[in-house]
């Protein structure tokens, strides 16, 4: 099976990558290289991509990887995989937010002519055009969530909020929805800070 790991960043991809790569027979990474560009204009790399999830596919009954950037993608991943599931993970825009414009410093991989720090990472996001990063952050937040939880509702994508990580009875959840069966690995707590209140489908 294929198993794609989604969300904006900062909401756990990371975290969700390790967990699913513990688990027996499974060889999930995360953000494999060559990373994919958010405007699909250059074609090589999900080129790359798929070639090295077939190859993956033949030797591991788990083979996927977790990166925000897929999310354009999907549409040829359903086509070229007819075994495959997709993990969202989602956050509170605020936290979001706030933790994007923590680690992120000077570099801004959101704002439409910003200057570019990170060439490499800069193409994996698309650009908006607000005043601020901040503000663009924030769009960004909410066009990849919008368009995750559309996929939800057409039963193709399965979302689970960040704190989904901090308990194995939630784990649980995704392991069996996956199909993974044999939980002799635990990841521990994730400890994530999440407002239940603020689901993504709901503002």
């Amino acid at each position: 099976m294929i198993v794609i790991g989604i969300g904006t960043g900062r909401c756990g991809t990371v975290s969700l990558g390790r967990l699913l790569n513990l688990q027996p027979d499974a060889h999930i990474t995360h953000e494999k290289r060559p990373l994919l560009p958010w405007d699909m204009e250059d074609k090589k790399p999900i080129k790359v991509q798929l070639d090295d999830l077939r190859r993956r596919q033949k030797r591991f009954k788990f083979a996927g990887d977790v990166a925000s950037a897929w999310l354009p993608y999907l549409p040829r991943l359903f086509r070229e995989f007819t075994d495959i599931k997709v993990v969202g993970l989602w956050r509170d825009k605020e936290g979001f937010v706030e933790s994007f414009m923590r680690q992120s410093g000077p570099r801004d991989n959101w704002t439409k002519g910003a200057e570019v720090v990170q060439p490499e990472f800069c193409k994996c996001f698309p650009k908006y055009e607000a005043k601020t990063k901040e503000e663009n952050l924030g769009l960004y937040w909410e066009e990849y969530n919008a368009t995750m939880f559309d996929w939800e509702k057409k039963g193709q994508v399965k979302t689970f909020p960040v704190d989904m990580l901090n308990a194995e009875e939630s784990q649980d959840v995704l392991f069996d929805w996956l199909g993974m069966q044999d939980h002799r690995h635990r990841y521990g707590r994730h400890n994530a800070n999440l407002r239940k209140d603020n689901r993504p489908d709901k503002l």
